[in-house]
């Protein structure tokens, strides 16, 4: 037999690993055909003569390949599980016999309970989970090979559920009795099991946790506990919290028709917890307010350091910038915070007094004293309306309360339980209409749906939902939208090819898009080069835009090789190595050929530079001496017929020195002041720059000065002969003796 089962094993083992699993099958079904052929309809074995047999000995196989799963790691094991459970599910449905669905069917739920003892708590049950969700209609239809939508064929203490029910009150309770190392993950997964629960079990199981609170009323007093506290040892605040929940809230008509004398006491338990409450919430609005106030004051310091002169709108562009920038702290800081899973409400510990005192009292989080505060004022709204409304009261007591005697009810004691909205609701109503008016709201609007459920259930009875029917179909399947023209919507434009276009299909399936691959593109190329002679080099082609398409397709895959491609080439310099070298080489000349021409340019340019530099330093420069000027003023040339023309000059002055000298003692007074006026007497800048003009080389004009009286003559020096240059020299000379002798006459009249 072994030998069989193991044939077996090979055989789907082989075909299983044939096939390529993913995370997908978790989110939907596996489709029959998509397991390999003999998988599902065919014989695992060649000489298989018992059908019985062969059953059994492909159960022990599946099995067998299921455990063998649990070797690989966490990811794998989830796909393994999945695609073999998905696998018995077909088996079972492969043949019409109730025996071997029957058999398959115990093997799926034997599968699963095995699946989640296998898992690691509680990351490899929430990986595998999204399978449990979307297989439920399998589940619950257990042996039948169908199931009504909505209903469910399971039952806690029947087979094949009860097995798996046993399994999972034991994981509840682990997790329970380790609560205090349970993360968000472990409470995500207790309110997935619940779930799975609900839709697989009907509210008339009492293993339905969703039914009837059981699973929180089972839980031990000392889970969370550790002292394990005594109810006669618990603050009077918290044993009154208790009464009040037990006799009034969880049944409030009940509490209005018992006897006074049982009846719990208005003065004595509900109005010191209403007072408790309402004096935490006001140390909690106080502490808002104070908040409030510090951030108001920091604000205010923070926009009186804006400088006034800003204007407005400055202002309020750095307030809405202030605002966009804590706005992204702030959402950026609560991303920072993990997401934690608030426990339900039946699984909260009510049975520990300290802490409910210290979730009542918290300063900070204020949500379980506004759920007492709801409690309390739903409660003492359904007795009011009860005993106001006589209709909403027949309607109860012909419902749920036939035995109550109503002689327990006197006047007076109907006075004081219509007085219970006043010290309830009103002072309720009083206390947040100045603290917190959103809540306010919420409360009135909770209370008038109250009003409304109470006229329909005692006025009206539910007749609105008589004709309610549930669906027996699942809405998931929803009718495809046709988003096809109509011809009777559409309007004449008096062109033929405009009235057509209705008939245009529309889609994006019907949109062909040929886009070339890169790769075949460069082997089309190629296979077109060695096609060609290899040996005579092709020209570039003109088809310059086929060209750019080609490239733009190479580009994401022959970025690096385009570089071969240019205007000479063309596509070819993919292939031909001789074309792209010839092209580089024909650019190397183009290149060095322009950088030639360019440095000829620049030499012919220097050469005139040289060459007017050399015929300035070359050509004589014209010398004029002004005898006007006195000898510690005058020019002296450096040139030999300048100095020539100089001794000249020195002579006659010389000559004639004498008589202006003799001449001058002869003139008054009057005269020498007069001429020596209009003397022109050079100054130091002048003479400065007559010296530096003289020593350079590179001067094209001098500056030579003539006195005639008072007007001085800015003569340009001409490039001629030194014999013409000496003639014109001693002919100004000549002209200029009578300023010379003024010159004289002023210098010895100075002297004198």
């Amino acid at each position: 037999m072994e030998h069989e089962v193991d044939e077996c094993f090979e055989f789907a083992k082989e075909r299983l690993e044939a096939t390529k699993w993913d995370e997908s099958v978790l989110l939907s079904p596996i489709p029959q055909e998509t397991f390999a052929d003999g998988l599902v309809n065919g014989q695992w074995r060649s000489n298989s003569e018992n059908k019985e047999y062969e059953l059994r000995l492909q159960d022990i196989a599946i099995k067998k390949l299921f455990l063998e799963g649990s070797k690989l790691s966490e990811d794998e094991r989830v796909i393994r599980f999945a695609v073999i459970m998905d696998l018995c599910h077909h088996l079972g449905m492969r043949g019409g016999e109730d025996s071997t669905r029957k058999l398959w069917t115990s093997t799926y739920f034997e599968l699963f309970k095995q699946a989640l003892s296998l898992f690691c708590l509680p990351q490899g049950h929430l990986k595998f989970w999204p399978y449990v969700e979307t297989r439920i209609h399998w589940f619950q239809s257990g042996y039948s090979p169908e199931v009504k939508y909505g209903q469910t064929n399971l039952s806690a203490i029947k087979a094949p559920f009860s097995k798996i029910t046993f399994h999972i009150n034991k994981l509840l309770l682990t997790m329970r009795e380790q609560s205090k190392l349970s993360t968000p993950l472990h409470y995500k997964l207790g309110t997935k099991i619940h779930w799975f629960l609900s839709q697989c079990l009907s509210p008339m199981e009492q293993a339905n946790t969703n039914r009837r609170g059981n699973f929180a009323k089972s839980l031990p007093e000392q889970l969370w506990d550790t002292k394990v506290t005594e109810a006669e040892d618990a603050p009077a605040f918290f044993s009154d919290l208790r009464k009040v929940e037990q006799q009034f809230v969880s049944d409030p008509l009940g509490w209005a028709f018992t006897d006074p004398s049982r009846r719990l006491s208005l003065e004595r338990y509900l109005l010191p917890v209403i007072d408790e409450i309402l004096l935490h919430e006001s140390y909690f609005y106080a502490q808002i307010k104070r908040k409030n106030l510090r951030m108001d004051r920091l604000k205010h310091k923070l926009h009186s350091r804006v400088p006034v002169s800003s204007g407005s709108t400055a202002i309020n562009k750095n307030t809405t910038e202030f605002k966009k920038i804590s706005s992204s702290s702030d959402l950026e800081s609560t991303q920072d915070i993990p997401f934690t899973v608030r426990p339900l409400m039946l699984d909260q510990p009510s049975w520990d007094p300290e802490l409910v005192l210290s979730r009542l009292q918290d300063p900070i989080n204020d949500f379980f004293r506004k759920q007492v505060v709801i409690q309390l004022v739903i409660a003492s709204n359904l007795v009011e309306r009860v005993l106001k409304d006589d209709s909403i009261k027949a309607f109860y007591l012909s419902q749920h309360y036939q035995n109550v005697d109503l002689s327990n009810i006197d006047r007076h004691s109907e006075k004081s339980l219509k007085d219970i909205g006043y010290f309830i609701k009103d002072r309720v109503r009083r206390f947040y209409e100045q603290r917190d008016v959103s809540f306010q709201h919420l409360l009135e609007n909770m209370l008038l749906n109250e009003d409304s459920l109470l006229e329909l259930k005692a006025k009206r009875g539910f007749k609105i939902f008589s004709t309610f029917t549930f669906p027996e179909k699942s809405l998931s399947d929803l009718p495809s939208p046709n988003y096809t023209f109509k011809g009777f919507g559409w309007s004449k434009f008096g062109n033929k090819k405009l009235d057509a276009a209705w008939k245009t299909e529309t889609g994006l399936q019907n949109i062909k898009m040929n886009a070339e691959n890169a790769q075949s593109l460069f082997e089309e190329l190629q296979a077109k080069h060695k096609e060609e002679d290899a040996g005579v080099l092709g020209t570039a082609h003109h088809d310059t835009v086929k060209q750019w398409r080609q490239m733009r397709v190479l580009r994401p895959h022959y970025i690096f090789q385009l570089g071969k491609v240019d205007e000479r080439t063309g596509m070819e310099g993919l292939f031909n190595e001789n074309a792209v070298i010839e092209s580089q080489n024909d650019k190397k000349e183009l290149r060095m050929k322009r950088e030639e021409e360019d440095r000829k340019a620049h030499d012919k340019k220097l050469e005139e530079a040289r060459s007017y530099f050399e015929m300035k330093t070359k050509r004589p420069i014209d010398m004029v001496n002004d005898e006007s000027l006195p000898p510690s003023k005058r020019q002296t040339p450096d040139s030999n017929s300048n100095s020539v023309v100089a001794d000249g000059t020195t002579s006659e002055k010389a000559a004639s020195s004498e008589d202006h000298t003799d001449t001058a003692h002869q003139l008054p007074e009057r005269t020498l002041e007069s001429t020596d006026a209009n003397v022109v007497k050079p100054s130091s800048e002048n003479e400065g720059e007559l010296k530096s003009k003289d020593g350079s080389d590179q001067q094209t004009l001098e500056r030579v000065t003539e006195s005639h009286g008072n007007a001085t003559t800015n003569l340009q020096a001409s490039p001629e002969r030194d014999d013409q240059i000496q003639d014109k020299t001693e002919v100004m000379a000549s002209e200029s003796s009578p300023s010379t002798e003024n010159e004289g006459l002023h210098e010895a009249a100075s002297k004198s």
